[in-house]
């Protein structure tokens, strides 16, 4: 069994996990700081993202663990700031995504990411080209290529649909306040991601067997 697949990587695993919910949760709160001066921002929330790594590493295989939990870190990280600011900062989705590439070349999952991004990342890029932006923004786009990357095709898929359904209920339970019309869709990200980090193989199995 090679080392990365076996049980003695899961501490360090989990380790390496722990340390990018720290690193990215003070990238985000940089960000957010930057953007919001000079008022404070909010506190990151980094309790939140520590729990997410403990889901990855108990949830997958070590290096899947690893992979996937780098990016459902990220978007637990960035979504605080989101619903405060409305935006997804370059702070975060841009090492987010580096980092699952490389992940997923060393992994070899790296025909999994592609075709994850071409098919789920690609999509949302034409409804941004399509809207102009009117109906997704182009740091969701960005977020959803780190989240295909990582996740390949069907399970990004899933963690979209999860996120769909978490912001129309969002929307129809507390409607936006007066004539706003956009809903900050990272936090809903966030939701699908960590869904389908902990239901996704079960669901991906129960579709093989129907299909």
């Amino acid at each position: 069994m090679p080392l990365s697949e076996s049980p003695a990587a899961v501490p360090v695993v989990f380790g390496t996990l722990a340390l990018w919910s720290f690193a990215i949760c003070r990238a985000a709160g940089a960000a957010e700081r930057s953007a919001t001066a000079p008022g404070p921002g909010g506190r990151p929330p980094y309790e939140l993202a520590v729990a997410v790594a403990i889901l990855a590493t108990a949830m997958r295989p070590p290096l899947e663990a690893l992979t996937i939990g780098v990016v459902c870190i990220a978007l637990v990280a960035a979504a605080p700031a989101d619903g405060r600011t409305g935006l997804l900062f370059d702070a975060v989705t841009r090492p987010t995504t580096l980092l699952v590439l490389a992940l997923s070349t060393v992994g070899g999952r790296a025909e999994l990411a592609t075709i994850g991004v071409c098919c789920v990342a690609g999509f949302f890029a034409a409804l941004v080209a399509v809207s102009r932006g009117a109906w997704i923004g182009l740091g969701d786009v960005k977020a959803i290529f780190a989240l295909a990357a990582a996740f390949g095709a069907i399970e990004a898929t899933l963690a979209v649909f999860v996120a769909c359904c978490s912001g129309i209920a969002t929307a129809t339970i507390r409607p936006p306040a007066g004539d706003v019309r956009t809903l900050a869709f990272g936090p809903h990200l966030a939701v699908g991601a960590c869904a389908t980090l902990a239901c996704g193989p079960y669901v991906e199995r129960i579709w093989m067997h129907l299909t």
